[in-house]
């Protein structure tokens, strides 16, 4: 991988770290946070962490295959939400994760990659 590669997928972990530090002072604020919650959000960090990890590697490999990159690429998309419901289960079925912290998570990705383009494009109109 190149560096590009692994500063943007550092940036997109800082940004779920971001979220599921706000997660977690509204789980105080509400009165319910637990270890529970802890162990949620690790755990939905290292799949975060391994999901973008397995897509950068399935880009580069896609994009060197001669033929059937598509394919390939589909066949990791199918692999990563397959990664993402075994989470929400184990979240759902191990007693001591709060099943909450182990889910909602899930969704800071796209979030932390939202607001990540939009101070994006906030620099360049800045810089222009």
């Amino acid at each position: 991988m190149d560096k590009q590669t692994v500063k943007d997928i550092g940036n997109i972990m800082i940004g779920v770290a971001a979220c599921d530090a706000v997660m977690a002072l509204v789980f105080m604020a509400l009165g319910k946070l637990t270890p529970g919650v802890f162990y949620g959000i690790i755990l939905t960090l290292i799949v975060t962490f391994i999901t973008y990890l397995h897509l950068a590697r399935s880009i580069y490999k896609a994009t060197a295959m001669e033929e059937g990159g598509q394919a390939y690429l589909q066949r990791s998309y199918t692999v990563r939400l397959l990664l993402q419901a075994a989470c929400a289960v184990i979240a759902a079925k191990v007693p001591f994760i709060d099943v909450y912290a182990g889910i909602i998570p899930l969704f800071f990705p796209r979030i932390a990659l939202y607001i990540m383009g939009f101070l994006e494009n906030r620099k360049q109109k800045k810089g222009e």
